[in-house]
């Protein structure tokens, strides 16, 4: 066992909150440019930066913010295998967050797997409240009305009662 002086100690985890400090640093001047980019609607750049954060920073849990947007820049760029991937990336890290699991069922009903769509809004909805939410179930009731989406109707009327969402 090595014998360590508390002010050895001391240095020790002055140069590692130190270090944790600069990295956050760097991920925010990073993370910056990259809504930057995304705002003047370069959506490449935006999500070159984002991917080269994760790329370099991957296990950090502060990447969670970066896993959703970077998630919400694929889903714009039509890459929704990826888009998915990173939404479920920051799912992991917080099962909570409705943002992220409306990017999870957007994903999956422009890959047209539907089932899971209305399963991630099911699960979703059974342990949270719904917010954005609300506007998927006025489309879905719509769709509804319009004979669509029959095979999930009790799932999408079971959620659209609970949130006194007006029914067709």
């Amino acid at each position: 066992m090595i014998w360590r002086s508390p002010l050895v100690s001391a240095i020790f985890i002055s140069l590692r909150i130190h270090h944790r400090s600069k990295v956050a640093e760097v991920i925010e001047i990073m993370f910056s440019e990259a809504i930057e980019c995304r705002n003047e609607g370069d959506l490449q750049r935006s999500s070159e930066i984002l991917l080269d954060i994760v790329s370099k920073y991957e296990g950090d849990s502060r990447l969670i913010t970066v896993y959703t947007v970077l998630g919400g820049v694929l889903f714009d760029q039509s890459r929704f295998i990826e888009s998915l991937h990173y939404y479920k990336k920051a799912q992991a890290l917080n099962r909570g967050l409705e943002i992220v699991s409306l990017g999870i069922y957007l994903n999956y009903v422009e890959l047209e797997r539907y089932d899971e769509a209305i399963a991630e809004m099911d699960q979703y909805l059974t342990c949270y409240h719904a917010d954005a939410y609300l506007i998927t179930l006025k489309e879905l009731l719509g769709d509804l009305k319009n004979g669509f989406a029959r095979d999930h109707e009790s799932v999408i009327v079971k959620w659209a009662r609970k949130y006194n969402v007006l029914l067709y």
